[in-house]
């Protein structure tokens, strides 16, 4: 009985299978409805247009092979899309699109002989205009057909054949026909448009399984680590739609103590699959007695899972290089047995559940240089791994990217991280107090990304909002807990004197953190029960004083500039007329 694996990939249901003309270049194409009119070409980078390739088969006894595309969201409009291809003598052939839902298009290869294809490029039209992309190593994904059995089936062939898909849990299941099979795998990309990215990651080793020893004593499993939290940091805080697993605790405990490397390590995957990973990446650093340099990853040697692999490799090798690391040798390498099938542990069992996994080994912990260069910058590390992950997944990035602070002796510097390619972003800050339960506007439709704030002791919500000049609006929340009283405030510290022989000084101690205070002076004679005005408003907070001789209150009253007032009153007795 054969049963046919179709990779968790694709993510549209077929409403259709009818036949697709094919016809070689150097014939004459018959004219029908999907025929791309004559327009001027423009190029466009296979990069820029597909965020993957789908084979259904990499090798097959069929003499069919059904391709899906999936194309970056600006070009989910695309029409009349034509793939090209080559046999073994090189030869072009091209088909047209025989389906499309949403950004996934279809195509379905028909009369196919024995040997082996490539795609080669893809043209389509949108909006008028007609584009190309010409495929290279990450997307000239080719397919194999053969006679006899196929070395990709599980089992001999029966007389009756099944079909099977992998579903949303990455279990095989069952499938009637192809096009069951095809709705099968539907929700795992699904996952990816409507929801959110899962990408697990495994800091290397831990403290139960040591890894490599370098230069300075320095450990992997303790830099595998700062480099994990660094990726999840950035990918948690910078984009949207993704969510972030690690193997290891922040403490740098084994996951599962008690078990050898290789169950450790399978029991990593194993976990990773329970949690619906689409990506897992291993973080690992290198050793090789001082004589190797540079990064490297290892993808599977899996043909279904190769491309793939690579082309999220590359997107991190790129990244590592941009921080000023080499690469080692080939940077992109597979380590197989002689039947092909992958030697490291995470990889193979990665393969098993479906999930695109690979080995990343940043740099050499006995090589100086490197070395010297994980030790001061693993941030910086796990930060490229991040940026290399958002690209390979089409991550956007988050508008907010989390809160900053600065504690000051008189103030608090509230600020937040921001999308440093959006343009003309406005923040409005607000504070809540949790004791009074008020809202309290910091700042509203300001320019800078930092507000000064000036609370009372207490505990808080931070709120931040931005609108990019597109109208694009995110907002950011957090508490905050506030150890002392930093709001504008006076206190009035009593009073002193000063008693002359034409006049009297009254004056009032006081303690302030702001400038502007403003102080009112009054008498009350509690013989003819009268007030008088000495002063208003006043910057100094001394008031000269002529009372006739009696009995007063002498009431002081500070003002802050936000409105704030206090005052305090003592009596005078006057021995004589002034």
């Amino acid at each position: 009985m054969k049963k046919l694996i179709l990779k968790a990939l694709l993510t549209f249901t077929v409403l259709s299978m009818t036949l697709s003309p094919v016809f070689a270049l150097d014939e004459v194409a018959p004219t029908n409805g999907n025929e791309i009119t004559q327009k001027q070409i423009a190029n466009i980078s296979e990069n820029d247009l597909i965020n993957y390739v789908y084979l259904e088969e990499t090798e097959t006894t069929n003499s069919y092979e059904n391709v899906v595309l999936s194309l970056k969201d600006e070009y989910k409009n695309a029409s009349n899309a034509i793939l090209t291809y080559t046999d073994s003598s090189n030869k072009s052939y091209q088909v047209n699109s025989s389906n499309q839902n949403d950004s996934e298009v279809l195509f379905k290869i028909e009369n196919l002989t024995e040997g082996t294809y490539q795609l080669s490029s893809m043209t389509f039209e949108m909006d008028g205009n007609v584009y190309q992309s010409t495929f290279t190593s990450d997307y000239n994904a080719s397919f194999s057909v053969v006679n006899g059995v196929s070395t990709q089936s599980l089992d001999n062939c029966d007389e009756e054949v099944e079909e099977y898909a992998n579903d949303s849990s990455m279990k095989v299941v069952e499938a009637t026909s192809l096009d069951e099979a095809l709705d099968a795998v539907k929700s795992v990309k699904a996952r990816s448009h409507n929801g959110n990215y899962v990408v697990y990651l495994d800091a290397g080793h831990d403290n139960a399984h040591p890894g490599a020893r370098g230069v300075n004593g320095i450990k992997e499993e303790t830099y595998t680590l700062a480099i994990a939290q660094a990726c999840r940091n950035e990918l948690q805080t910078k984009y949207e739609n993704v969510e972030v697993y690690m193997c290891r605790d922040d403490y740098g405990n084994c996951p599962y103590p008690g078990t050898s490397s290789v169950q450790c390590n399978t029991n990593r995957v194993q976990d990773a699959a329970n949690k619906g990973a689409d990506l897992y990446i291993a973080l690992h650093l290198n050793a090789s007695n001082g004589s190797g340099h540079g990064a490297e990853v290892y993808v599977s040697n899996n043909s279904a899972y190769y491309s793939q692999g690579a082309n999220l490799a590359n997107k991190i090798v790129d990244q590592l290089k941009a921080l000023g690391l080499s690469a080692h040798g080939n940077a992109v390498k597979v380590n197989a047995y002689a039947n092909g099938v992958d030697k490291h542990t995470v990889i193979r069992h990665g393969v098993e559940h479906g999930i695109n996994s690979i080995i990343v080994e940043h740099a050499f912990v006995d090589n100086y240089n490197d070395a010297n260069y994980i030790i001061n910058n693993y941030y910086n590390l796990g930060a490229a791994d991040a940026k290399g992950i958002a690209k390979y997944l089409g991550l956007k990035k988050k508008l907010l990217q989390g809160f900053t602070w600065l504690i000051q002796n008189d103030k608090i510097l509230i600020g937040t991280a921001y999308d440093d390619e959006a343009s003309n972003i406005r923040y409005t800050f607000k504070s809540y107090n949790l004791d009074t339960k008020k809202w309290t506007t910091l700042g509203e439709n300001k320019v800078s990304n930092w507000q000064t704030w000036l609370p009372e002791q207490g505990n808080y919500w931070i709120y931040c909002k931005a609108t990019d000049g597109n109208g694009k609006t995110q907002e950011q929340v957090m508490c905050f807990a506030v150890g002392k009283n930093y709001a504008p405030y006076v206190s009035l510290n009593g009073f002193t004197w000063q008693v002359f022989s034409d006049r009297i000084n009254i004056g009032t101690a006081y303690s302030t953190n702001t400038t502007g205070v403003r102080f009112t002076f009054k008498s009350y004679n509690l013989d003819t029960k009268k007030w008088t005005t000495l002063s208003n408003e006043k910057a100094s907070n001394w008031q000269t004083w002529y009372p006739e001789k009696g009995n007063y209150w002498i009431y002081v009253e500070a003002t802050l500039p936000n409105g704030y007032k206090t005052n305090q009153v003592m009596c005078f007795a006057v021995g004589r007329n002034y």
